[in-house]
């Protein structure tokens, strides 16, 4: 069922307080700055949302945070267990996958990437945010070309390393 667009500043502040709640309940606190990036600092439980975008935006950025924060807690619940290649001993240990160069952590990677936007579309289905669904998907899809393009870029370059270049006959 499609959300629909928050028709004004009122609904915008309930959807955004809606989320702010929601993280606060997980003990993450949301931060608003300008021309700081769209990110999730797990070990100080921040959230930080670009304050200089628009409020869609805003809101889908947060959308796709809050579906990092919902993997993050998964892993807290079961940190032995490997969820998108990496546990929490190696995530927040920053080992395992953060050797980034490697095929099957850009891999990793990307599949959290996509896991986290589509988590974040379903808490906001949950908690009854509305949003602008072509909006949404636009920067999903810009935000995770970049995630495939560095994907592809190195996995380009390992592809002699593992005899896929082909040879002259």
């Amino acid at each position: 069922m499609p959300q629909k667009l928050a028709q004004t500043e009122t609904d915008a502040g309930v959807a955004m307080e809606k989320l702010r709640c929601w993280l606060a309940r997980r003990g993450f606190a949301l931060q608003s700055r300008r021309g700081l990036p769209d990110e999730v600092d797990l070990l100080e439980r921040v959230v930080t949302i670009n304050a200089a975008s628009g409020y869609q935006a805003r809101l889908a950025a947060l959308l796709h945070e809050c579906g990092h924060v919902r993997i993050f807690l998964s892993r807290m619940r079961r940190p032995n267990k490997r969820v998108f290649g990496v546990s929490l001993v190696e995530d927040l240990g920053c080992s395992g996958r953060c050797d980034r160069r490697g095929r099957r952590a850009r891999l990793a990677l990307l599949q959290e990437e996509i896991a986290a936007w589509d988590s974040g579309e379903q808490l906001a289905g949950q908690l009854q945010v509305r949003f602008a669904r072509g909006k949404l998907e636009k920067l999903r899809q810009e935000s995770l070309m970049t995630y495939v393009h560095f994907t592809a870029s190195r996995m380009r370059g390992e592809g002699r390393a593992c005899g896929r270049v082909k040879r002259k006959r």
